[in-house]
């Protein structure tokens, strides 16, 4: 008989059933209940494809759940909505829930808002995504800015702005409201705007100026203007990423064009004003470490050359405590295998 069954061997059991069958399980008794109920919504993962225009129905209704179940809403602790196909008729709705729904979440971890083709970031459509969320458990947040104005989180650690159309000032005044709880906690600091929607330079250097004082324990900081990476670019970063005594990790800009012997040049150019640095990004893909034995910075193209041992050492991920969320490759919630529910 399951009341006689120790709760420790129920959440072993619950463990191993397929995350379809929970809603089934959550009908045993109390106990079973609440054990599944918490495994059932702990991550909501919601991408919706043109062909398939039923998942905004289904999300919607998992949405509706979280609003009228105190409990459900309790368990959630990671959340991922990506907004495809943002344009179809369903998805007004869903985002009236969806935004109704945020708000009620009290201990969410992780939230992820992004869009493929990058629509859902734009000024126009940012006022229909949840406003006012206070998050105070946040931790790790990856979306377009607005939605931090009022955050209350103490805790958090990773911050990913994506931004089209938006003015570099909405973006300032999101990441300083971060600041204001989560200053000295912050590990990892992105900001992307895309092509032909950078700012001028100027608007730029004020960011670099003011993330040091906001953020002095950054490991990892992203800055992608789209500008070309250039020696007038670097000296405006370099006196504020020297600032950052602790910063491992940077990423300047995405000049595609940009040649193995430019960005070694530029490279260079930053480690000498900035050696704390111990791995650099200039356009995607294309990583230089710095390997302190040989005392010299190695591309990834280079990177296959070396043994077995001094690919370790080089690794950037030794410099992060969370390299799925904070490094160069954020992990996307739904290429991660041990969150147990994807809508």
């Amino acid at each position: 008989m399951t009341y006689q069954l120790p709760n420790e061997l129920k959440v072993q059991i619950i463990q191993h059933v397929d995350r379809r069958s929970l809603p089934t399980v959550l009908r045993v008794d109390s106990t079973f209940h609440d054990i599944a109920e918490a495994r059932l919504y702990h991550t909501l993962f919601f991408k919706a494809f043109p062909s398939r225009p039923q998942l905004f129905e289904a999300a919607t209704n998992c949405f509706n759940t979280i609003i009228g179940r105190p409990t459900a809403a309790a368990a959630v602790r990671c959340i991922g909505v990506d907004l495809y196909d943002w344009w179809h008729a369903a998805a007004e709705e869903f985002l009236e829930v969806f935004r109704t729904a945020l708000p009620k979440v009290p201990n969410l971890v992780e939230l992820e808002i992004s869009d493929s083709n990058g629509f859902v970031t734009s000024e126009e459509n940012i006022r229909k995504l949840p406003q006012g969320c206070l998050f105070s458990t946040l931790q790790h947040y990856f979306g377009p800015p607005g939605i931090l104005d009022d955050i209350q989180s103490n805790v958090l650690k990773t911050l990913h702005i994506y931004s089209m159309g938006n003015s570099i000032a909405l973006i300032q005044r999101s990441y300083s409201a971060a600041a204001r709880l989560s200053g000295q906690t912050l590990r990892s600091l992105a900001i992307y705007k895309p092509e032909g929607d950078q700012g001028d330079l100027g608007e730029w250097e004020s960011v670099f100026v003011e993330i040091p004082s906001h953020f002095p324990n950054l490991r990892y900081l992203s800055v992608e203007p789209w500008h070309t990476g250039s020696s007038a670019l670097l000296d405006k970063l370099i006196p504020n990423i020297v600032r950052l005594p602790k910063l491992r990790l940077l990423r300047v800009s995405n000049s595609m064009g940009m040649q193995l012997l430019e960005q070694e040049r530029h490279v260079k150019h930053l480690h000498a004003g900035c050696p704390q640095l111990r791995a650099i990004t200039l356009i995607w893909h294309d990583e230089w470490m710095f390997c302190e034995r040989l005392q010299t910075w190695i591309s990834s193209r280079e990177w296959y050359q070396l043994d077995e041992q001094l690919r370790e050492e080089v690794d950037w991920r030794n410099y992060l405590e969370d390299p799925d969320r904070e490094g160069f490759e954020y992990t996307f919630l739904a290429d991660r295998r041990d969150f147990p529910h994807r809508m």
